[in-house]
């Protein structure tokens, strides 16, 4: 945390998370269409990565109220169709290089 934890009389500058999700935790999402899970070298699935504020600082200030790894450019963080490619790969940090993310 760069910033007050719960302290809204100053302006954090930002933060950081690392998370692990299981992966018998995407079950329900990788059955439907059959993924691997784990998913295997070359696999692509398309993710959405977003956060929301509980609240909107006041105009002028221009926060949108949230953020996400690839902005899509709609507010509804529900339409799969613009979530950004993820590439799964075997290959090391630094090795990997995936094709380009499919075409829409």
């Amino acid at each position: 945390m760069d910033g007050t934890v719960n302290d809204n009389s100053d302006r954090d500058r930002g933060w950081t998370v690392e998370l692990a999700i299981p992966w018998r935790g995407l079950a329900h999402l990788a059955r439907p269409d059959g993924r691997s899970l784990p998913p295997k070298d070359g696999d692509v699935w398309r993710m959405d990565f977003s956060r929301f504020n509980q609240y909107k600082e006041a105009p002028p200030a221009k926060d949108p109220g949230g953020w996400a790894w690839s902005p899509h450019g709609a507010w509804d963080s529900h339409i799969p169709e613009v979530f950004p490619y993820v590439h799964f790969s075997a290959r090391p940090v630094g090795e990997a290089t995936g094709p380009p993310s499919p075409g829409p």
